[in-house]
């Protein structure tokens, strides 16, 4: 196991450099001058080539590239050219936020698609499975933002349960916190649930045709036993699979989510970066959102070692 985890470390190492560089390259290539949009329509020369060597943006890229690169590694992501506040701190206070409504929109999904998945599988052709089915078809087919709008006039606007906009952190107040992220939650976990869910149907009806299944049924195994404990394991690995692809869409769809909902987390602040050309606060908060995706998706590999010993010695 260990071995293993050395290995997929090694192979992340490339990945990140790789990420760093295209963040990089990618922000310095978007239209428009930072610099001269903070001064407006009327520019003063010498303040704004003050702020340019402040902001390292008079040397070349590659130059420029390397200074960034060992900042970070020395845990500095610099100074926000809009707010002038250091990065980090900005990034720590909205991210705890984003992976607050991340990990509860998770949690929705897998209390949604998990007894979604199982009983569709387990009442194959009947109407258990044809109602499941529809309602995943239709969740996948709604975007997240229309969703949102959605659910937003029903609970908030109609039936006044949960606040449409707004946050309040959970050490204040956790009923006013859980009210308010209730609805983001939920919108970012429903679509996921669907996937899920029919990915789950779908692996576990494969695995209940198998023959073990068949030599545990024959042996007098009850119906929950065969399903629990011999098919829904290895029915797990495409689920999990999935389960770790859709943390890239989380963090993502996080960015809409928290936009229908003026949410104060990572995608609200990183839409304000990419209207204010604030390039490094776009490359602090993207690198942070690839480096996340590409340690959960290292969790994700460890966790079909524990399922799957098998994986190991691949």
């Amino acid at each position: 196991m260990l071995k293993y985890l050395i290995k997929r470390l090694l192979m992340a190492i490339p990945t990140v450099i790789g990420i760093t560089i295209i963040v990089f390259m990618i922000i310095h290539f978007i239209p428009g001058d930072p610099i001269q949009i903070m001064f407006g329509r009327a520019p003063d020369p010498v303040q704004i080539e003050n702020l340019r060597r402040f902001y390292g943006l008079d040397k070349p890229l590659y130059i420029q590239y390397f200074i960034w690169l060992n900042n970070i590694l020395h845990g500095n992501l610099g100074r926000s050219i809009q707010l002038g506040l250091p990065i980090f701190d900005l990034i720590i206070e909205r991210f705890s936020r984003t992976v607050l409504l991340c990990i509860i929109g998770m949690i929705v999904s897998l209390c949604i698609s998990f007894p979604t998945g199982i009983i569709a599988a387990s009442r194959y052709n009947k109407w258990q499975d044809l109602v499941a089915s529809t309602a995943c078809l239709i969740l996948i087919s709604i975007p997240s933002f229309w969703l949102g709008i959605l659910l937003i006039i029903v609970f908030a606007v109609y039936l006044h349960i949960f606040p449409s906009v707004g946050y309040v952190s959970p050490s204040v107040n956790l009923y006013d916190f859980l009210r308010h992220i209730a609805l983001p939650a939920l919108t970012l976990g429903a679509a996921l649930a669907a996937v899920s869910a029919r990915i789950l149907r779908v692996s576990l009806l494969e695995v209940l045709t198998q023959d073990y299944i068949t030599l545990a049924k024959a042996k007098g195994a009850s119906e929950k036993r065969v399903l629990f404990v011999h098919a829904l394991r290895n029915a797990l690995i495409p689920t999990i699979t999935i389960v770790g692809m859709q943390t890239g869409y989380v963090l993502g769809g996080a960015i809409v989510i928290e936009r229908v909902f003026a949410y104060p987390g990572m995608g609200l602040l990183l839409i304000s970066a990419i209207f204010n050309r604030d390039y490094p606060l776009i490359q602090g908060a993207v690198l942070v959102f690839a480096i996340t995706f590409v340690v959960v998706n290292l969790v994700t590999d460890l966790i079909y070692a524990l399922i799957d010993p098998k994986i190991r010695y691949e």
